[in-house]
């Protein structure tokens, strides 16, 4: 038996010191909120796009702070139900605050992450050309679990209603459980003859347990050791007001099942989205409106005065043709001068990095290339949707989805 002891023991061990150390989850009755900081003062290289010789090299690259909020089960970028990003390329530090009212029932990860935008200036097409990268050092991410409302319990994601049930060994009509034990309604009324309607709650979070326990075996699964099994089936009771007396209650039960037709209440920064309108109606939303909450974009100009002129005959204006957001275009040409020459040292200095003045066949100088201004990005959230798989194997290793 020592050496049986000795053994569990020392199995235990190699699996606490090769599991990661996660946290729990956060449980959410009703709502999340917390303060993230993402700081890349450390990160390197690094060179702002915002500094006019960066750019102007070709090379560079802007920062952003990033979080989302998704759902167990997302697929893509539009399963976030928030997400938003701070421009950091010159503080490289940002302080935000997530606030989430979650759906009743379901899990959810907060995730914050870097994003860099890498821009390499394309001198053949004279157009900028970037990639993304969001480092593994700057991730970071949170699991939650909303509570069901009152009168449900949380099973697997899913909010069913619920009795308090006790085992009744020694048919004296007065409950002898050793821990709390609860029937769920899967839709159908509460079925007591099925022991894998059963759901312990050890710990009183009103979330069913999953039984890990070596001593414990657990073998359908129904987060109640066996041994207990073998009881419940013979001696269950009823015991609504859990006063440890059984009684005879038996109740029918509505629940909002998870799946995935989003709709939202709101707009702007209050808008709030929903798995399904069954959970937006059981918030109290009734005119719901479908698909997910606009995102909210990040202005690149407020005004024409953002959109700084790189040379001589060249304006910028601050535009949003599309209705996302505002951002800098800019018209004209450099130096548009037409001089006759016979060599190219008879034509002016370039006017700017990018481009240069030769002597053409015509003897006019005529000038080559364009001007690098500083690349704008238009399509932020696009890039990182295109990251998102990425991002999901990293959350699923983390918290097992």
């Amino acid at each position: 038996m020592r050496m049986i002891n000795l053994m569990v023991g020392i199995i235990l061990a190699s699996l606490l010191f090769l599991s990661p150390l996660i946290a729990e989850p956060t449980v959410v009755s009703d709502i999340y909120e917390k303060t993230f900081t993402v700081d890349a003062t450390s990160y390197s290289p690094y060179k702002s796009c915002n500094i006019k010789s960066n750019y102007e090299s070709g090379n560079c690259q802007y920062l952003y702070a990033c979080y989302m909020v998704i759902p167990q089960g997302a697929l893509d970028i539009s399963s976030a139900v928030q997400k938003e990003c701070f421009d950091i390329t010159d503080t490289k530090k940002k302080t935000f605050k997530v606030s989430f009212a979650p759906p009743r029932g379901h899990k959810w990860a907060v995730v914050t992450f870097l994003t860099v935008l890498d821009y390499q200036y394309d001198n053949v097409n004279y157009m900028w050309n970037s990639n993304i990268d969001i480092p593994v050092d700057y991730r970071s991410a949170e699991e939650l679990i909303s509570l069901c409302e009152k009168g449900k319990m949380l099973r697997n994601g899913v909010c069913y209603d619920y009795q308090a049930v006790c085992i009744d060994q020694y048919s004296s009509n007065i409950c002898t459980n050793p821990y709390s034990l609860f029937c769920l309604d899967y839709g159908t009324g509460f079925d007591f003859d099925n022991i894998g309607s059963f759901c312990a709650d050890r710990d009183g979070d009103e979330i069913c347990d999953e039984t890990t326990s070596l001593t414990c075996p657990d073998t359908n699964g129904n987060g109640i050791c066996d041994a207990d099994d073998v009881y419940i089936q013979s001696s269950v009771c009823i015991d609504e007001n859990q006063n440890g007396i059984c009684d005879d209650v038996e109740t029918e039960g509505v629940f909002c099942r998870t799946y995935y037709d989003p709709v939202h209440c709101g707009d702007g920064t209050s808008c709030v989205t929903y798995p399904n309108k069954c959970f937006a109606e059981a918030s109290g939303c009734h005119s719901w409106m479908a698909g997910t909450c606009e995102p909210i974009y990040q202005n690149l100009c407020n005004s024409n005065a953002d959109c700084v002129s790189p040379c001589d005959g060249i304006t910028g204006i601050c535009k949003n043709p599309d209705g996302l957001y505002n951002r800098c275009f800019f018209s004209g040409e450099c130096n548009p001068t037409y001089l006759q020459c016979s060599v190219d040292s008879d034509c002016p200095e370039s006017p700017c990095v990018g481009a240069t003045f030769i002597c053409s066949s015509d003897n006019t100088c005529t000038i080559v290339g364009e001007c690098i201004t500083k690349p704008v990005n238009v399509s932020l959230w696009d890039k990182i949707g295109a990251f998102f798989n990425s991002l999901l194997s990293w959350i699923s290793g983390i918290f097992g989805w």
